[in-house]
């Protein structure tokens, strides 16, 4: 009786994701090949680049579109208006959750002002950083945010939203070190924290995959964050506070641990018997003898290429279900990516072979 359960359980889910899977499918039949990724590492500097990109479905996008500053936010603008387009036909519950998950893009723009503000950069300036994503705020509150003067005035500007406690919290901390980080930290605990607190409301397969797809993204940052402050010789009492709750195989006890490591070396240890381990002990065992800053940009890019596999992983294991839209999501999200690196590298002169190398550490 309990397989017949199941079995009518995935002929639901499977009825529910046939139109968001097909649509998905005809969303990443868009996505740029590898020859016309070719096309583009092979065009001179960033007028030709340019040039070959208004030839593909990024075309529109980039018709009026001149500096590298602008390019780069028609990119980001594209990836939103995509990301927003899966979220309007996911169905029920998964609906929600992309939701709240996409939040996280919503922080990157305060984030960006706040950098901004910190860095006293124009206020046009940081407005133009911000990328279309309205779900906790207005285009009035962005408006607001860059025309402060102080990282204090963005926050204030942020009262009676969902992002103030927090900063409010952060900024203690930022006024003692007059560095940003705590409140980019701040940022990124709140929304991840936010996105498990929806988790919990929600069961299904679908809800699972979306589970796993954040709670590695969150392993995977608080990794990164304490390698790079272990390296930096942070305490660990002041590690484990940047540090993002709620994440897939890393609980609070393990970042604790991996926390008081003295070393990259001995936080990896601490991490065997997670299935993050194997691929930085590869990483590490090939680039051992190499620079401490580049042994972490390689750990930093073995990470991203297992959390890469982990997404394309999506469609094999759920390919009647939410599989074909999060292997999009997940494609698009690199696509443009890796579309803005090439144009900046374009834009500075480097050739193709060096476009290649730096592809390649990254």
């Amino acid at each position: 009786m309990s397989y017949l359960g199941v079995d009518i359980r995935q002929l639901i889910e499977s009825y529910r994701y046939a139109y968001p899977s097909a649509r998905a499918k005809a969303l990443k039949s868009f996505l740029l090949t590898g020859a016309q990724i070719d096309n583009l590492l092979d065009a001179r500097g960033l007028e030709g680049a340019v040039q070959i990109l208004r030839e593909t479905p990024y075309g529109p996008s980039l018709s009026a579109k001149a500096d590298i500053f602008e390019l780069e936010l028609a990119l980001n603008r594209d990836l939103a208006k995509n990301l927003i387009k899966v979220s309007d036909f996911l169905p029920g519950s998964a609906k929600t959750i992309f939701k709240a998950y996409l939040e996280k893009y919503e922080a990157e723009n305060i984030k960006s002002i706040l950098i901004g503000v910190h860095s006293k950069l124009p206020g046009e300036k940081g407005l133009r950083m911000v990328v279309p994503f309205y779900i906790n705020l207005q285009k009035s509150h962005y408006e607001s945010l860059a025309s402060s003067k102080t990282v204090e005035g963005v926050i204030s500007a942020l009262t009676g939203t969902v992002y103030h406690p927090a900063l409010s919290q952060a900024y203690k901390e930022y006024e003692v070190i007059k560095a940003i980080f705590p409140l980019i930290a701040a940022l990124d605990s709140l929304v991840y924290t936010r996105m498990s607190d929806v988790f919990s409301r929600y069961s299904g397969s679908d809800v699972e995959a979306l589970k796993r797809m954040i709670g590695v993204e969150v392993d995977i940052k608080n990794i990164k964050t304490v390698f790079r402050l272990i390296s930096s010789h942070t305490k660990p009492k002041d590690i484990t506070s940047y540090l993002i709750p709620g994440g897939y195989r890393i609980g609070i006890q393990l970042q604790e641990e991996i926390s008081k490591a003295h070393n990259v070396e001995e936080a990896i240890a601490r991490l065997e018997k997670t299935y993050y381990h194997d691929t930085l002990v590869q990483a590490h065992r090939e680039f051992e003898m190499t620079l401490e800053d580049k042994r972490l940009h390689m750990l930093e890019k073995s990470l991203d290429d297992f959390r890469a596999g982990v997404e394309r992983g999506f469609e094999r294991e759920f390919p009647l279900a939410i599989g074909p839209i999060l292997g999009y999501v997940a494609a698009k999200v690199r696509e443009v990516r890796k579309l803005i690196l090439i144009l900046k590298l374009k834009d500075e002169g480097f050739t193709k072979g060096e476009i290649l190398e730096v592809l390649g550490a990254l």
